[in-house]
């Protein structure tokens, strides 16, 4: 992988970026960044990776990074201490190969966001066709002001500090698959706008809120 320690804007210029099988494994790519500085990521092209690893501070201006494999990793995973910045463009998973959590498996994340690191999504897509995991998962704190947010599972998975101005939260639940278009875990979540849409084929909720859970709602639409 690359790993950035200083300032680096990447221009991807309609060209990709693939990383290669991790050693000794037939189904982990390596991640294709560790940034510990300044990364800015633009221009229309893919990034096609297990994902990238975010310590330092990290903006999403254009450009799509999906992560490719099925069995684990983030588009991008934000550590204590990080900032992650979404203004457009793409994070998604492309592989599922279902690996269910409670059978000791996981699936790829969208994005995560670690107890201590700071995320704040303005627009974009986010998109997760994995039925155990959602398209974002915060243990931080994240605002979200913009956006769309899809997933098979629930869509938003909040267990530390999320505040929701806007955005549209949607969900695709397959049989048996509980799909939640915001599921609150522990924390509290504030929801001041935002169009919200769970998926009511099995157990699925505009917005769950599980217990020791907080959520205020000021705002926002709610689908039947």
């Amino acid at each position: 992988p690359l790993e950035v320690r200083g300032k680096m804007t990447i221009n991807l210029n309609g060209y990709n970026i693939n990383t290669e099988l991790a050693e000794g494994y037939t189904t982990n790519h390596i991640y294709a960044f560790h940034n510990y500085g300044d990364l800015t990521i633009n221009g229309e092209g893919a990034i096609n990776a297990r994902g990238i690893f975010n310590y330092g501070t990290m903006t999403l201006e254009e450009g799509t990074i999906n992560a490719i494999d099925g069995n684990g990793g983030y588009g991008v995973r934000n550590y204590e201490g990080a900032k992650f910045i979404m203004n457009g463009g793409t994070i998604a998973t492309t592989n599922e190969d279902d690996n269910k959590v409670d059978e000791g498996g996981y699936d790829a994340t969208p994005l995560r966001v670690d107890e201590g690191a700071t995320a704040i999504i303005n627009g974009g897509v986010l998109k997760n066709i994995c039925d155990f995991t959602f398209a974002i998962e915060n243990l931080g704190n994240t605002t979200i002001n913009g956006g769309t947010f899809e997933s098979v599972h629930s869509t938003v998975a909040n267990s530390g500090t999320m505040t929701i101005e806007g955005g549209s939260f949607s969900c695709n639940g397959k049989e048996n698959i509980s799909a939640h278009a915001l599921y609150a875990e522990n924390g509290v979540t504030t929801i001041n706008g935002g169009t919200f849409n769970g998926k009511d084929n099995y157990n699925g909720f505009n917005v769950y809120a599980n217990s020791g859970a907080e959520v205020i709602i000021t705002g926002g639409i709610f689908q039947n």
